[in-house]
């Protein structure tokens, strides 16, 4: 299911645990996010009903990392990052279909 404000919640979870594992061993990071499979997501179309709104759609689609972030930011500032990278990479999604 394509749900935006759970999408953003995942992501911004994903860049805290990357943040708190100590994952990134440099002072900035830049940061990338995808789907792989478009063609699957589905939406909401009607009590009990949904649509497959990317039908056909199997390539992936990727927003490559092109701003660097200062790395003790990425716990701080996830929520931020999320809704913004969410917001691109379904712009993107929508532009190609």
């Amino acid at each position: 299911m394509l749900d935006e404000n759970q999408l953003r919640i995942r992501v911004a979870r994903d860049l805290r645990l990357g943040a708190a594992l100590n994952l990134v061993g440099a002072e900035d990071v830049a940061i990338g996010i995808g789907l792989d499979r478009p063609d699957s997501l589905v939406t909401p179309s009607g009590p009990g009903s949904v649509t497959f709104p990317f039908s056909g759609r199997s390539e992936a689609i990727h927003l490559d990392p092109t701003e660097a972030v200062p790395t003790r930011a990425l716990a701080a500032g996830a929520d931020d990052l999320a809704k913004e990278l969410v917001a691109r990479l379904l712009l993107r999604l929508r532009e190609r279909s």
